[in-house]
């Protein structure tokens, strides 16, 4: 059987999250493989028509348990897969990688999961804990490859036994286009550009992040961007709070839902995520490959991509006053350092980080018989 004829079936939450995280690796592929894409449907579904690829809508609750809703979403893709007969499933996010992953049981696909963070379910309480590490326990034994973004996730899979050192594997992130992430021009003006980009939920910080904001000493010539997705249907979401909180603030503005954010990086001095916690973060990714700094809270997949402060500075997590002395710090160092900060950001995302380099890791696992 030649590659294009292998079947891979690449499931995810949502078609934000294929466009946002798989993008550059879906393109790759399909001029290889035969792609399906199964997602939840949104506004970012029409984004795959230039590429070889079928898609497919499946619905489901994203972030909270609904039983009922569940098992039908266990059925849905049963069917797909007796229709398809796919030969690898490329799964990502927590339901489809567990779902997925006990369906193996009923065919003879190879799974391949990739762990992008242990997410808001896991975060919020200790019985949802418990429920999605026993789920995690039992689906995974049996599958070809488990997928980490960062060390500390797959230490904690590891000592769970839910993983082990001959089915994982840590490969550094979704990677970033540093062909197109690229820029050779620093902002020079005095009034210092914050930027956050990122979906507008609670466990991204961006509450703390307001609010240290605002304590800043009102001398202080500084702007904050704020580039959010809003998901009404997710509890975490804040956007409301959010805006109602800025209403008032002029060196605060935000943009909602926008796609191309290049130009955002373009226009800021620095971007800062006070992340609960990341698989690894596409946004600083992003910055990085565009030369500039970041200013992140220390938690998995944030601290992994500051090099001992040359790149970057870090903050303790949730933790407002030390927000703000980072940001005040940033603030006050010269546009010089600045800038050698923002060099050795692209330098190494460039030697780590390139969506060529996670390509072809993805690819030798893929060509992997077991």
């Amino acid at each position: 059987m030649s590659q294009r004829d292998k079947k891979i079936c690449i499931v995810s939450n949502s078609y934000w999250n294929l466009f946002n995280f798989r993008f550059e690796l879906i393109k790759n592929l399909s001029t290889t493989y035969d792609i399906t894409l199964i997602g939840n449907y949104d506004q970012y579904y029409n984004l795959f028509t230039s590429l070889k690829c079928k898609r497919l809508i499946i619905n489901y609750p994203k972030n909270k348990i609904n039983i009922i809703q569940d098992l039908k979403l266990i059925y849905t893709l049963y069917k797909i897969f007796k229709k398809s007969k796919p030969d690898i499933l490329l799964n990502y996010t927590i339901k489809p990688v567990i779902y997925c992953s006990f369906l193996q049981f009923f065919f003879k696909f190879k799974v391949i999961n990739t762990i992008t963070g242990l997410g808001t379910l896991y975060l919020k309480n200790k019985l949802l804990k418990f429920i999605f590490i026993k789920l995690y326990y039992y689906s995974q034994k049996n599958v070809n490859k488990i997928i980490f973004q960062n060390t500390d996730d797959e230490k904690i899979f590891n000592n769970l036994k839910i993983a082990n050192s001959k089915n994982s594997i840590v490969i550094p992130g979704s990677g970033v286009n540093t062909d197109y992430f690229k820029s050779n021009i620093y902002p020079k003006n005095k009034v210092t550009n914050f930027l956050f980009v990122g979906r507008l939920i609670k466990e991204k910080g961006i509450l703390e992040l307001c609010n240290a904001f605002k304590s800043l000493n009102k001398n202080i010539k500084f702007k904050l961007t704020i580039v959010g997705l809003t998901d009404k249907k997710n509890p975490a979401d804040v956007s409301h709070i959010l805006l109602k909180s800025i209403k008032g603030m002029e060196n605060i503005s935000i943009v909602l839902n926008e796609y191309d954010i290049k130009k955002y990086y373009e226009n800021c001095h620095c971007l800062i995520l006070p992340s609960y916690r990341e698989g690894l973060s596409k946004s600083c990714l992003e910055a990085m490959s565009m030369s500039r700094p970041i200013i992140v809270s220390d938690v998995p997949g944030c601290r992994d991509l500051v090099f001992n402060n040359t790149n970057g500075l870090i903050f303790n997590h949730k933790n407002i006053n030390d927000i703000v002395t980072k940001i005040n710090y940033f603030i006050n160092i010269s546009i010089e350092d600045k800038i050698k900060m923002g060099k050795f950001s692209r330098k190494y995302a460039t030697e780590h980080f390139s969506s060529k380099i996670i390509l072809k890791m993805y690819e030798q696992i893929l060509l992997l018989k077991k």
